[in-house]
């Protein structure tokens, strides 16, 4: 018992601690999701300032843009993947505790029957240990008037 109720604590830890994981994982996610729709805001207004600039400063600008809205969806999917995974070790973990659960119930179970047992097995080792007992006075009070009976013979 004590140890799938050091098992089940441990599990709980380890769930707290990806459920934390998933919540950073989520703020990095919204925080690139952020950068992204920061990103194509700043391609659009660079766009249309540079559009007086020319042709060939317009094409480095929106190149630049292009890579960092590729860095901030990558960034991402990153972020999303790492979801993904947490979620993923969060439900595997909630699954092994809710095992850990069922064992502890089950040896729960087993301890109880098992008293039971041991209940019933004193009650008759009692009840032999009286029944023996009254044998055994029986005997010593027949042995006792036969000693008796010898004696007065005797004498």
């Amino acid at each position: 018992r004590e140890a799938a109720a050091s098992g089940e604590g441990e599990a709980r830890r380890a769930a707290a601690q990806l459920a934390a994981q998933l919540d950073e994982a989520k703020r990095e996610l919204d925080r690139s999701a952020r950068a992204a729709h920061l990103a194509a805001g700043r391609e659009t207004q660079a766009r249309e300032a540079l559009s007086s600039l020319g042709e060939r400063s317009a094409q480095r600008l929106s190149e630049a843009s292009r890579l960092a809205t590729a860095e901030a969806t990558r960034r991402a999917d990153d972020a999303d993947e790492r979801a993904a995974r947490a979620a993923r070790e969060l439900s595997s973990l909630r699954e092994r505790v809710h095992e850990l659960q069922q064992s502890a119930e089950a040896a729960r179970a087993t301890a109880s029957r098992r008293a039971e047992e041991l209940e019933a097995a004193r009650c008759d080792a009692e009840g032999r240990a009286s029944e023996l007992g009254a044998a055994a006075r029986a005997a010593l009070a027949e042995v006792e008037a036969a000693a008796r009976l010898e004696a007065s013979s005797a004498g």
